[in-house]
């Protein structure tokens, strides 16, 4: 009986433990960092990336390997005073020179190191496209909400206006006007439905996942956001930028692939050792010999050119990938600075102003100190400034987002 009651404490515990995971995993939080776990587990750029570290690991192994021998069977001299000659095996193996297998080396572990440098780049590059396109969604969800709420208000408008027009303290256009202002926010409703499925998709693509329902995502609009500077953006965006590192180290590739045609020049050995029996004198004979081919007609110096301008190439590319990173990052500060005060201008100042003067004019309204143009007015002025204070969120989300990616973002995002 004690047993039996073990067992079925175990099996509520059990339960109880599978019905929470699974509740946990059915409900994640719906927040910038969960799109980002699941668009690094999940992107297939990511895995593209990592699947080219396993290649270069195995390029790597191939690089370190020795010149395979070669064992062969060997015969000479048959038919000689009608004998069958000398028979025997023989072993050859070719001995690289000029450090050309420790060159094969490096490069191939120069290989490894940027692709392992660029899975951080390129996971680096996803979270920013994963905090745009989730700030845009969330920008348009809370969009939605604005409409949403001036919707009900123009209902509440319409509805007043058409009892005065009935009572005769109003005109038919004022309810005429009233239903076109109604009308044109439903239609602003269904435009911004349609914006939300857009960046609900373009998040999905992102994330590697799709067929899923529209979720409400979680998180506050950027706030007040410290001030940078110039200096600060040359110094964390522009010289520790990832894109400038990873071409460092194709640069020191270059110069390595270029030290490799330069040692083709060393001759490597070749190295013959051979056994055989002579037929006619029963006698074993041994052979040596060694070979090394003579750079007289071949010097390599075609190749030796080539590295060199494609070390030169990489240097100027360099200098131009700096440069365009200086134009986009003062596109991107002077977009953050003008959004940053936009932002602050707005939810400060220019909104609580709207509310208030649409709070007086509607409490004026209905004592009828107001007409129906008055209100028009003020809740267009709200609406406005509502939706301009959200571009100007949108705008700051994604210049801070591109800032702290350190300019990294792919074509998905435009």
């Amino acid at each position: 009986m004690r047993i039996a009651r073990y067992q079925l404490f175990l099996c509520l515990i059990l339960w109880t433990a599978f019905g929470c995971q699974r509740l946990t995993a059915a409900q994640p939080v719906a927040n910038l960092q969960y799109f980002q776990r699941l668009a690094e587990d999940r992107n297939p750029t990511i895995r593209v990336v990592r699947h080219q570290i396993t290649a270069a690991k195995g390029e790597k192994v191939q690089a370190g390997l020795y010149p395979n021998p070669v064992v062969g069977y060997h015969a000479n001299e048959i038919g000689m005073q009608g004998s069958d000659g000398a028979h025997g095996v023989f072993v050859r193996q070719r001995i690289p020179a000029g450090m050309k297998r420790h060159l094969e080396i490096d490069i191939a572990q120069s290989q490894l190191t940027q692709f392992q440098f660029q899975l951080s780049l390129v996971q680096k590059r996803v979270k920013t496209d994963v905090a745009i396109a989730f700030g845009r969604l969330l920008i348009a969800q809370k969009r939605l909400e604005i409409l949403q709420r001036l919707r009900r208000s123009w209902h509440d408008v319409m509805q007043r206006t058409e009892a005065l027009v009935k009572s005769g303290r109003a005109g038919l256009h004022s309810l005429l006007q009233s239903q076109i202002e109604y009308e044109q926010a439903d239609l602003q409703m269904v435009q911004a439905q349609q914006e939300i499925k857009t960046a609900w998709m373009i998040l999905q693509s992102i994330c590697g996942i799709e067929g899923e329902e529209i979720v409400k995502v979680s998180g506050e609009l950027y706030k007040i956001v410290n001030p940078v500077s110039w200096d600060f953006i040359v110094a964390s965006v522009i010289q520790q930028n990832p894109q400038v590192a990873l071409l460092r180290y194709q640069i020191e590739e270059q110069r390595l692939r270029l030290r490799r045609h330069e040692v083709d020049n060393i001759p490597d050995v070749e190295f013959m050792l051979s056994f055989r029996q002579h037929s006619l004198t029963g006698e074993d004979i041994a052979n040596v010999q060694i070979g090394m081919p003579i750079p007289v007609f071949d010097d390599n110096r075609g190749n030796i050119t080539a590295a060199q301008a494609r070390l030169k190439v990489l240097d100027n590319e360099l200098s131009i990938l700096k440069l365009k990173l200086r134009v986009r990052a003062g596109e991107v500060f002077r977009d953050y600075e003008n959004a940053r005060i936009a932002e602050q201008r707005y939810r400060e100042v220019i909104i609580p102003a709207a509310e208030k003067n649409e709070s007086v004019v509607q409490a004026g309204f209905e004592n009828q100190q107001f007409d129906y143009f008055a209100i028009l007015t003020a809740q267009r002025t709200l609406l406005r400034v509502n939706l301009s204070y959200l571009d100007a969120s949108e705008k700051l989300f994604e210049a801070v987002s591109e800032l702290n990616g350190q300019l990294l973002k792919e074509h998905l995002i435009r």
